[in-house]
């Protein structure tokens, strides 16, 4: 009943309207156009009216009357957009909400019709069709410069064919078979992109219609910076911020989302523009909108803040003739400082007139002193220099003026008492005053000054002076010829040099020695002074090769001249039958197969000869050779002489060669072989320090190797864990090591004794038992130690009791929960890191690494154990609070962001 009650309203309500009729006008006239919208009857005539018409209230809402006749008019389809076309074939939008009519620019004379995108996205759109070209225009209400309606470009339309609908950019065409036929305006980009599109294109195409979501689309795929700002300041010129504020937070432009952010919830639409044009960089454009709008003092702010003085003077003097003295005192400095010191100097002076503030009179007292000196005005300048209330600045200031003119005397006062004494000493250096140079000595720092006035003290004898003042110029040639020459002070003289590795003060050192007959001495400091053939021809005088040879290597190590004097040394050494020092000396002369061949010589048959070892493992390294490699690799593994060396030293080679994953499998044999032998600490050095270098190298720790570490390492935390009483997590830790306990074949009894003391203490009782029971049998409960012994038995004649649960937390993966000592996880199959705190597995939202060893850590325990007094359980480095308070995530660290 109450459907059929609205089906009758509605039945009325529709033969009501069909009995409507349009209301007569009061003039006669030719109706030339009309469109039909969803709500709105358009119509326009030959007197030029152009009237919106409103069905629902079927009443005449706007009208406009036009200079001429319209010949047609096209709404858009809410009819809140109207391109008309006059008797004189010029087109307008008018738009009635506001009855405001916008010239439509580069509109064809032909033109046939028009129509608007039926989109939302593209509502602002329309096209304008004559019988081969179609126009696409964009109508732009809110713009910097106002309403904007812009030509975005031209499509050729096809030979009888006609445009019926436009819909985002698509144009649905009447064919002359009677078909439809589908176009894609030149302005817009296809729905369906082939690949090798060209992004740059539809990315300026976006931005000209003015779809900046799609734009910033393209622009993440391009990944360019220029493109990010080109978009922001076209979303500007629109005048919407808000978009622009989040391409510059896109970019990280933090200036520039500060700048937007003051502005965007400002209402006033000339002052919003002001700004815009300010960011844009069209400062006069700023100017005048901000003089129109409602705060028209940013127009001065502006002007300061780009620090156009007398522009902002201008419109001080209108706007806040308040602000007009502290404009001009910033307008004379700028005059100052480009030289128009003149002007400058007429500024100054209006200045300090205008206004009584201490410190903006000071300031303009300065610059008054300061231009009157440059004018020649000494007088003046000299005056206020000189007062009591004077600033040393200025007192700086205008003694560097009056020494530009050379009035050096006035000059060096103000620099004293400005206490500038450098400046000041020098300046009666010039004026030859030594009293007064003298005088200001102490207070002096410039090595020049020292210089000369050292001179003078060793023309008048005064040596121990002149030193002093030598030292202070860093004169260390003179320095060293007086404690030579005059003094008798070679010690003080040999500390110097080798400070400072000055060349001629160690080439007149040399000289002194070798007269006094200390040939090492004098060898030495020719091989400092680089005076080659003095040193050659002392060597052979004195027999000192050796002492040659080593100095040779630490003071020219790596040079040319080095590694030219150092070969022919080894060759030297090589027929004197010195092999290991002629190989120094190849190694250093970067000669690395001649160095290996004498260091595997001297190795061969002397497994003992370690030093000749590591020092082939440098050279290989260096060398960075295969051949050499392999060469050194068969002499370590005994191939050479049947005495195979330390495994240490093979994994040292690779190492040293960046060979990671050979290292890795050579430290994982070496730690096996320590744990066998119960050299606990050194296997879990070796496992630490191989997987520290992976990670420092941007590489993957093998799974053998994470393994094995984190059962030493649960070893090693048992000791720290049961010394804080934290024995349930000591017996988790021994449990995870009993798992393992063949590989601790030096201590398995002990082991399994702690395991099952702290299993008792923490209460799993069944653990207990079950190696209790284990060290019962016949082969271990003879080791036992009888302190022990009982307190087993006691265990096993217990029986099997229960353990408590263990405690689970999610996986870092998975966020599933996993026992918390379990290293993989059943869900994932991923493995786990472990904590270098706990030995458990770690925690993703409560993740931490050591700043040391950059091993993962569970944050809140690592810090307990800081907080407890103890270092880092892993790599044993201090580690303060401080540094723990940087957060490092999970996934950033795992590499998953």
């Amino acid at each position: 009943m109450q459907t059929e009650k609205i089906d009758r309203t509605e039945g009325e309500r529709d033969e009501e309207k069909e009995s409507h009729t349009f209301p007569e006008a009061a003039e006669t006239f030719t109706v030339t156009s009309h469109a039909l919208t969803t709500d709105f009857l358009i119509y326009s005539s030959d007197l030029g009216h152009i009237r919106v018409f409103g069905l629902e209230d079927w009443t005449q809402l706007t009208e406009y009357k036009h200079d001429s006749a319209v010949r047609s008019c096209y709404p858009d389809t809410t009819g809140t957009r109207i391109v008309i076309i006059d008797a004189k074939m010029d087109s307008y939008i008018y738009t009635p909400m506001d009855n405001c009519l916008k010239p439509i620019p580069d509109f064809s004379e032909s033109a046939i019709g028009v129509l608007w995108d039926q989109t939302e996205k593209d509502k602002n759109v329309f096209i304008v069709y004559d019988a081969q070209t179609i126009s696409t225009y964009i109508y732009i209400r809110d713009a910097l410069d106002g309403t904007e309606i812009r030509k975005l470009g031209e499509t050729k339309l096809g030979i009888d064919q006609y445009p019926l609908v436009l819909h985002n950019g698509l144009v649905i065409l009447h064919t002359p078979g009677g078909k439809l036929a589908n176009l894609v305006l030149s302005s817009h980009v296809p729905s369906i992109l082939k690949s090798g599109d060209n992004l740059k294109t539809n990315l300026a195409k976006h931005i000209a219609l003015n779809r900046f979501t799609d734009a910033l689309s393209v622009c993440m795929i391009l990944n360019n910076r220029e493109d990010y700002i080109a978009l922001a300041e076209a979303a500007l010129k629109t005048l919407d911020v808000a978009f622009a504020l989040k391409v510059y937070r896109q970019i990280g432009d933090v200036a520039m989302v500060m700048t937007l952010e003051n502005i965007l919830y400002v209402e006033n639409k000339k002052l919003l523009c002001g700004h815009i044009a300010e960011i844009l960089g069209d400062f006069d454009k700023a100017e005048k909108l901000f003089l129109e709008s409602s705060e028209p003092l940013n127009a001065l702010i502006m002007r300061q803040n780009l620090l156009q003085w007398d522009r902002a003077l201008k419109l001080a003097r209108t706007l806040a003739p308040e602000e007009v003295p502290s404009i001009s005192l910033e307008h004379a400095t700028q005059l100052e400082l480009i030289g128009d010191y003149g002007e400058a100097l007429v500024h100054y002076e209006r200045a300090m007139s205008a206004v009584e503030d201490e410190e903006h009179n000071l300031h303009c007292k300065e610059g008054i002193c300061r231009t009157s000196l440059r004018l020649g005005d000494f007088r003046r300048g000299l005056l206020i220099a000189n007062e009591p209330e004077a600033s040393d600045i200025l007192r700086f200031q205008a003694a560097v003026i009056l020494e530009s003119v050379k009035k050096m005397n006035e000059a060096a006062v103000l620099y004293d008492k400005s206490g500038n004494f450098d400046k000041a000493a020098a300046a009666y250096i010039s004026l030859k005053n030594w009293k007064k140079v003298g005088e200001l000595l102490p207070k002096v720092s410039d090595p020049k000054i020292y210089r000369q006035y050292a001179k003078a003290q060793e023309s008048d004898g005064d040596y121990l002076g002149a030193v002093e003042s030598y030292a202070k110029s860093a004169d260390v040639e003179n320095v060293v010829r007086l404690c030579v020459d005059k003094l008798n002070q070679p010690q003080k003289a040999v500390n110097i040099v080798e400070q400072t590795r000055n060349i001629h003060a160690a080439k007149t050192l040399a000289r002194h020695f070798e007269k006094l007959g200390d040939f090492s001495s004098a060898l030495k400091f020719l091989v400092i002074s680089r005076s080659e053939n003095e040193a050659l021809r002392l060597c052979k005088e004195t027999g000192l090769v050796e002492l040659y040879a080593a100095l040779i290597t630490q003071e020219l190590g790596g040079s040319e001249e080095g590694e030219r004097q150092l070969s022919s040394l080894a060759l030297h050494f090589e027929q004197s039958g010195k092999l290991m020092l002629a190989a120094k000396c190849y190694f250093h002369a970067a000669q690395f197969n001649k160095a290996l061949k004498n260091l595997i010589q001297v190795a061969r048959g002397n497994s003992a000869e370690e030093e000749a070892i590591i020092l082939a493992i440098e050279v290989v390294a260096a060398a960075n050779d295969d051949v050499m490699a392999n060469q050194l690799i068969e002499l370590l593994l005994g191939e050479v002489d049947g005495e195979p060396r330390d495994p240490k030293f093979v994994f040292r080679l690779y190492r040293a060669r960046k060979q990671y994953k050979e290292a890795s499998k050579t430290a994982v044999i070496i730690s096996n072989e320590e744990l066998v032998n119960g050299n606990y600490s050194l296997s879990h050095q070796v496992l630490v320090g191989m997987c520290m270098e992976l990670h420092d190298n941007g590489l993957q720790v093998t799974s053998e190797l994470s393994s094995l570490l984190s059962l030493v390492h649960s070893y090693r935390l048992v000791r720290l864990h049961v010394k804080l009483s934290n024995h349930l997590l000591a017996a988790r830790l021994l449990l995870r090591v009993a798992d393992n306990i063949s590989k601790f074949p030096a201590h398995t009894v002990p082991i399994l004794t702690s395991t099952v003391i702290e299993c008792h203490r923490a209460e799993l009782k069944h653990s207990a038992f079950t190696y209790a029971a284990m060290l019962m049998k016949h082969e271990y409960k003879n080791k036992i130690e009888n302190k022990y012994l009982k307190k087993l038995e006691g265990v096993v004649r217990k029986g099997r009791g229960a353990d408590i649960n263990e405690e689970s937390s999610p996986c870092p993966h998975c966020s599933q929960p996993v026992p918390e000592f379990k290293l993989a996880c059943n869900n994932c199959n991923n493995s786990l890191p472990f904590c270098i705190a706990t030995g458990k597995h770690v925690l993703k939202e409560d993740f931490t690494v050591c700043p040391n060893c950059q091993f993962p850590a569970i944050r809140s325990e690592f810090i307990r154990l800081l907080e407890m007094g103890e270092k880092c359980p892993l790599c044993s480095s201090e580690v303060t609070l401080d540094e723990m308070r940087v957060h490092i995530s999970f996934d950033s660290y795992y590499g998953k962001d």
